[in-house]
């Protein structure tokens, strides 16, 4: 499926690595609070070229990660990187999939759809996709995915001018704090906390904001 951002895939990667973004996101997620399983099974929906995939794998050498996108060009670019940086699929793969859905993923080696079965995941990423889908569809397939005590990691725009700016150019609104916890909490997320960027993550600090969220223990 086309998106917005289908024009841009093939100098997306590029631009985010040259103006810094990808640097200040990935540092980003190498310090977020939180600890996983040794051999960890994480999912990123809306993964895009692949930045919290690849940062996450980065701090995370034995996880196996589904990185998945409903944009078949930038899964592209993204499955290109990663053959170029020699990491096998046993360890990073890609599929395509509706955020709105994500446990429905057509990996790009394989021609039918798999259901990814609930609790399968230790942590679930998303990064500049909450402001595209319908929350009320996707948080509680995104709940029946993680194990219990699993977490929802997030790297949304910011609700300052420049976010903004960004979603007039993209045609998406802005999500407030309030109204992402208030969604979390009603979908059984608990321990729900915003986690600013700081200046070392510039200038990915002006754009974005982190959200981490735990699925509350049976």
């Amino acid at each position: 499926m086309e998106t917005p951002y289908s024009k841009l895939s093939g100098s997306w990667n590029f631009g985010m690595r040259m103006s810094g973004l990808e640097r200040g996101i990935t540092r980003f997620i190498k310090r977020l609070p939180f600890s996983l399983p040794p051999f960890p099974e994480i999912l990123e929906i809306g993964c895009g070229t692949g930045i919290v995939s690849f940062a996450l794998l980065e701090r995370f050498p034995n996880a196996h990660i589904v990185a998945t996108d409903i944009d078949p060009k930038m899964l592209l670019v993204a499955s290109k990187r990663a053959y170029k940086s020699r990491i096998p699929p046993e360890r990073l793969e890609f599929g395509e999939a509706d955020a709105n859905n994500p446990e429905e993923i057509t990996f790009l080696d394989k021609e039918v759809s798999t259901r990814e079965k609930p609790g399968s995941f230790h942590c679930i990423a998303a990064s500049g996709v909450l402001e595209h889908i319908d929350l009320e569809l996707a948080l509680p397939v995104v709940f029946r995915l993680l194990k219990p005590g699993g977490y929802f990691v997030m790297v949304n725009m910011n609700d300052n001018w420049c976010g903004k700016i960004y979603g007039m150019l993209y045609g998406f609104s802005v999500m407030s704090p309030e109204r992402l916890s208030g969604m979390l909490k009603i979908n059984g997320f608990e321990n729900i906390e915003t986690l600013p960027l700081v200046w070392s993550e510039f200038p990915a600090n002006i754009t974005r904001k982190g959200v981490i969220a735990q699925k509350r223990r049976a």
